[in-house]
């Protein structure tokens, strides 16, 4: 059983989940999210697969601040389910 952080469930977000984080304006050296995350990840991939595209997923820019597929690699953004 692989874990990190001493948890094993983690997973990709959706891409409601990655437009949270993009903020109207760019903030984080021209990045439309908050500096709390970081400016080195421009592009986060999502768990939300392409339709006509078996290798591709829709992914948000923060360096643009929109939302679009891509059929390559980017950064992930591991989340986890808030447990109660």
């Amino acid at each position: 059983e692989v874990r990190f952080a001493g948890y094993t469930d983690w997973r990709l977000p959706t891409i409601p989940e990655l437009i949270s984080l993009l903020e109207p304006e760019e903030k984080n050296g021209g990045l439309y999210i908050n500096p709390i995350y970081g400016n080195k990840q421009k592009w986060c991939w999502s768990s939300d697969k392409v339709e006509h595209s078996p290798r591709a997923a829709w992914d948000v820019s923060f360096y643009y601040g929109y939302v679009h597929w891509y059929n390559g690699l980017l950064y992930v953004r591991g989340v986890r389910n808030q447990t109660r």
